[in-house]
This record gives structure tokens, sequence and C-alpha cells, in this order.
């Protein structure tokens, strides 16, 4: 074989393997988004980023623990429904959320937490009792002769997630009502039997 016979052997096999190169890297070349969630939705990002308490995930710009990319379409599609989106990551909570008598909006946690951002701690959506009469009607609550519990809150004696006791109670009925009464007292057992 003459020498300028090898050359034009080897360049045609540095062509080969050039080319099998550049089509199986294009074949292979994993997409990837030209842009970031941060990119496109700048204005709910500073929204979030103003707020005194900034869920995690966001925090961290990692918009992909709880949502799917959804590309040039737009849609809100979460990697699976709440609660055990939530769950995925606040697995420490999860057991106290499964007790005998449930809030009913615990499948829920967006009904009462913001899940990107809150100027309220908890990420809540709203304060005090202002959150629990989102879905409560407050005049049931607000009549003529108010149970002085209600001065405290809502979580004097509700549990905002589960309990053991009806009516999410935070403790046994007779144990909680006798923490400001005399449960024996017959006037109590008179007029004590509802909130107000």
């Amino acid at each position: 074989m003459t020498m300028n016979r090898k050359y034009m052997v080897f360049a045609f096999l540095i062509f080969i393997a050039a080319l099998t190169s550049l089509i199986t890297g294009c074949a292979y070349q994993p997409r990837r988004p030209a842009r970031s969630c941060q990119d496109c939705h700048r204005k709910e990002v500073n929204r979030f980023e103003e707020a005194k308490n900034i869920h995690t995930p966001v925090e961290k710009g990692n918009c992909d623990a709880c949502h799917e990319r959804h590309g040039l379409v737009g849609s809100l599609r979460l990697k699976t429904k709440e609660p055990d989106l939530c769950y995925s990551c606040h697995e420490d909570v999860k057991n106290k959320f499964e007790r005998k008598y449930k809030h009913g909006t615990l499948d829920k946690c967006s009904s009462c937490h913001d899940p990107h951002s809150s100027n309220k701690k908890f990420l809540l959506i709203d304060s005090g009792d202002s959150l629990c009469y989102k879905c409560h009607d407050k005049k049931d609550f607000r009549k003529k002769k108010v149970h002085e519990a209600l001065s405290g809150g809502c979580l004097t004696c509700h549990d905002p997630h589960s309990s053991d006791n009806k009516n999410i109670l935070v403790e046994k009925k007779e144990l909680l009502c006798s923490t400001c009464h005399d449960i024996k007292d017959v006037s109590f057992q008179e007029i004590g039997r509802a909130h107000v």
C-alpha cells in the first residue's frame, strides 16, 4: 500500500468516526429547558420573595419539588395530589393528621397554608379566627351570648388538623370544659351544652 493510499484510508476512517460521533451525539443529546421557571414566572417569584415566610423549595428556586415542568404551553401541574405531595417532605407531621377525627380541609393543605410564601407564620393564608371563618360561618359563633372560650380563639379548644376527640377538640370534652368551668355545677350542666 502506498503512502498516499494510507493517508486516504486514515482520513476516510476519521471522517466516518466524526460523522458517527456527530449523528449519535445529536440523537442522544438530552434536551434542557431553555429557561428556568423563574425566567417566565418573575412576577410570581417577586411576590413570593416579598413575604416574611417562604416555603423552602420556593426559597431555593426548586419549583420541581412540587411542580412538573410544562414547557411553552402554560398549565399548573403538581407532581401528585395533596396531601401526599406535602407529606413527601413533611413526613414528620403525617401521623399527627391521622387521628380519629379529622378537620374537613385536611386532604387539601393549601386550604389553609400557602404553598409558596406568606406573611403569616406556618405559611397560613390568614391569621387567627379569620382563617377559620373562611369556611365556618362567623355568625354561628357570635350570637347574643358568646362562649368565653372564643375570646381566646378557635384553637383554644380545637386542633386545626385532627384529634382523637370528637369535634377535633384538643382534650376530651369533660376535661377541656373543666379547665374553665365547674362541670359538676348544675347551672353549667343546664347551659353548658353548646358553644354559644
